[in-house]
């Protein structure tokens, strides 16, 4: 833990003065090893039956008024914008996106805080709304802002 500590002591003001080099080097030393793993599916499978009891919860719900807005419009006015990089920008509504095929998994789920739980998940696959948005040749990332 000594070795841990004194290590992140003389580490954290190089990190913080020079952030872009840091990241560089990092991706100099794992990145190789990151790009091989993203090709790979480690995908762990759950049945129902190992669904958690409880599941923890963090924060509270929005308390902004453009929430209780949209919450009390029944979402009609809420729209998931996608755009950018792409062939077709979007604009999905609440109907449309219910419309889209959904995706669910069961997943366990490892929080920062300590817990894990495993739950079932449901939705629109990232693959359908970008495969409905097309992204062009010069798109490498997706960026969610909320």
């Amino acid at each position: 833990m000594v070795v841990v500590l004194v290590f992140w002591l003389l580490a954290s003001p190089l990190t913080i003065r020079h952030p872009r080099a840091v990241q560089k080097g990092g991706q100099a030393v794992v990145g190789w090893l990151k790009g091989l793993l993203e090709r790979t599916n480690p995908t762990a499978t759950y049945a129902e039956a190992d669904i958690s009891e409880y599941f923890w919860t963090n924060g509270e719900k929005p308390e902004t008024a453009e929430y209780e807005r949209l919450k009390a419009g029944a979402w009609s006015e809420y729209r998931l914008r996608v755009d950018g990089l792409v062939e077709t920008p979007l604009a999905l509504s609440y109907d449309e996106l219910r419309a889209m095929p959904k995706q669910e998994q069961i997943t366990q789920h490892f929080c920062i805080q300590g817990w894990s739980g495993i739950a079932k998940w449901g939705g629109v696959s990232m693959r359908a709304i970008c495969e409905a948005a097309g992204p062009t040749a010069e798109a490498k990332w997706v960026v969610f802002y909320s």
